[in-house]
């Protein structure tokens, strides 16, 4: 049963990344997306692509690093949705520049599916280990 779900968790984590280059290119497409070329909440948006794309780099290194450790499964989890979300980013940067941004609220700061998971996985292990 255990084996069954690690397996299960080896095909979501790409596909979530595949979902969410869909959508973005698709967005794209229907002139729904924004392509945000500074840092989380469209800071520093004179900043060069290489730059985040070297950053975006470290940081998921250090966070597989955290991932391959003998972790918590919860921490795995947390590290993986982090890993995910910070690819799809990369790829972004890569392929248009900056990061493109569907979802679009009152109020907040426009942002997509992969910085979501970014969000819950970073709160996740906080909380975890506050708690």
């Amino acid at each position: 049963m255990c084996q069954l779900r690690k397996e299960k968790r080896k095909v979501i984590y790409p596909l979530f990344v595949f979902i969410d280059q869909l959508i973005k290119f698709s967005s794209l497409k229907l002139s729904m997306a924004t392509v945000n070329r500074g840092i989380a909440f469209g800071l520093f948006p004179s900043e060069s692509t290489l730059f985040f794309i070297v950053i975006s780099l470290c940081i998921v290194s250090v966070f597989m690093k955290l991932k391959l450790a003998k972790n918590s499964g919860k921490i795995n989890q947390a590290a993986m949705l982090i890993v995910s979300g910070g690819l799809s980013n990369l790829l972004d940067r890569i392929f248009y520049g900056g990061v493109v941004d569907y979802i679009h609220l009152p109020y907040i700061p426009s942002f997509n599916l992969a910085d979501l998971a970014i969000s819950v996985g970073f709160l996740s292990i906080v909380f975890h280990f506050l708690l």
